[in-house]
């Protein structure tokens, strides 16, 4: 089911944001580390502290990714 959430926002992607990052393998890096954090988050059982930790590297991770595409 994870999975087919991820492919779905996948598709929801702009297609000018999805060539943006395709074309740089930094770019693509930074993506697939968000959306294993997201999985994670959404996946594995954690007490409170570590799901506050994973929320905040997936929210700096979020930010970080607009950041570069923005520029």
């Amino acid at each position: 089911m994870a999975s087919k959430d991820a492919s779905a926002q996948v598709l929801e992607m702009p297609p000018e944001i999805v060539e943006q990052v395709l074309s740089h393998p930094e770019l693509q890096n930074l993506a697939r580390t968000l959306s294993y954090q997201q999985r994670c988050q959404h996946v594995m059982p954690l007490d409170k502290a570590a799901s506050e930790q994973l929320t905040q590297s997936v929210d700096d991770l979020s930010v970080t990714l607009r950041c570069l595409l923005s520029l």
